[in-house]
């Protein structure tokens, strides 16, 4: 009985070596999150009230993930993103639209009668700061500047 609690008593003692707490990363984190009380919901039409509760609690889920890894971590409602936040920044994580910057265009050219389509820009031509997208804000949020998110 002594040996097996000498043995246990070292599998701890070896193991919770293993589990110490890493240091936070000094990066300076900006999250541009979804507005808990009108959440952006990708496909509305086939949103349950459970998809809405899950966006509702998706900004505090990610700010605890974020605070868990990084000491510097600023969280902001989409609605309220500048360009001069990510300036701020050295890393931008997106999980949210922000506001247009630039309408996009869908109609027919009036002189050629050509299909016309420009998608929203969310983001300036120049936009050139470290930026994660997350989700449905991928595409979206990319492809005014020419990225391609080609999953569907």
């Amino acid at each position: 009985m002594i040996q097996l609690r000498t043995i246990l008593a070292l599998v701890v003692l070896s193991l919770s070596g293993l589990a110490q707490v890493q240091p936070r990363n000094d990066l300076r984190m900006l999250l541009v999150a979804q507005d808990p009380e009108n959440p952006q919901v990708p496909i509305q039409s086939v949103a349950t009230e459970r998809t809405y509760e899950l966006c509702r609690e998706r900004k505090a889920a990610f700010e605890g993930l974020l605070r868990a890894y990084f000491t510097n971590v600023t969280v902001v409602n989409s609605a309220d993103y500048t360009v001069a936040l990510s300036e701020a920044a050295d890393v931008t994580l997106f999980d949210a639209l922000p506001p247009v910057l630039v309408p996009g265009e869908r109609g027919r050219d009036p002189e050629t009668g050509a299909m016309l389509w420009r998608p929203d820009g969310f983001l300036p031509a120049d936009f050139s700061h470290a930026a994660l997208t997350i989700s449905h804000v991928s595409p979206r949020l990319g492809e005014s500047l020419g990225t391609k998110h080609d999953w569907l």
